[in-house]
């Protein structure tokens, strides 16, 4: 689910403002930002690389998401004995008001990685987007996962 720090970028950019945008970042601190809607959704087509950073994150939290989530419950770190690599985005469908895009991922670890959740981080700072999956992922060493998420947007982006 798109979190509050979504529809802040989200009222900003509708309403055109040199304001900046009020958020959580991911340390729980409030900040601003000057991020709008189009640069979200731009990203969005291509992020998938940077665990650490922006882009698609993953973890083992089971919480449902919540509109005021800023951060992923457990996230994923990469670390030498955990890692992974977010490879290909690819855009499956995009009409304007929905995209669903799959993130491949691959257990770059010697461990067993379980995901349970995934969330979108902005610029390394803000968390826009969370979900819990209803089964998690496992992933073997060296074995290539994916996940599918289709992104409503409640409003048309084209």
């Amino acid at each position: 689910m798109f979190t509050r720090n979504f529809y802040n970028i989200l009222a900003r950019s509708i309403f055109n403002t040199t304001n900046k945008s009020p958020v959580t970042l991911y340390d729980g601190t409030q900040s601003t930002v000057s991020y709008t809607i189009s640069n979200i959704y731009n990203t969005i087509k291509t992020w998938g690389t940077s665990m650490n950073g922006t882009g698609f994150q993953i973890g083992y939290g089971t919480t449902p998401p919540t509109l005021d989530d800023y951060k992923l419950e457990s996230r994923h770190y990469t670390s030498s004995a955990l890692s992974y690599v977010c490879g290909y985005v690819e855009e499956l469908t995009d009409d304007g008001y929905s995209m669903t895009v799959t993130y491949t991922l691959t257990n770059t670890s010697s461990d067993i990685m379980t995901i349970s959740e995934y969330g979108i981080m902005y610029s390394n700072t803000c968390l826009i987007y969370r979900e819990v999956l209803s089964e998690p992922l496992v992933l073997e060493p060296a074995e290539v996962g994916q996940i599918q998420v289709t992104f409503d947007f409640p409003f048309h982006l084209s």
